[in-house]
């Protein structure tokens, strides 16, 4: 991701986070609330590429 795509995001109430976990790759999507980050979708990858591929694809259909 490139600084402006960060910048965007967190415009837009948007975080994401994508970490090693237990052999795997988690990609998770937060969502600004009042009272902090909320996970509002979560889901395990072999691959980091294939998380950030999957998160394109859930902003996609997010911000049309």
């Amino acid at each position: 991701m490139e600084e402006n795509d960060i910048q965007y995001l967190l415009e837009k109430g948007y975080w994401l986070s994508c970490r090693p976990y237990r052999g795997k790759w988690e990609m998770v999507i937060y969502k600004k609330q009042k009272a902090g980050w909320l996970k509002r979708k979560r889901k395990l990858f072999n691959h980091p590429a294939n998380a950030y591929d999957w998160a394109l694809n859930q902003f996609m259909s997010i911000f049309g």
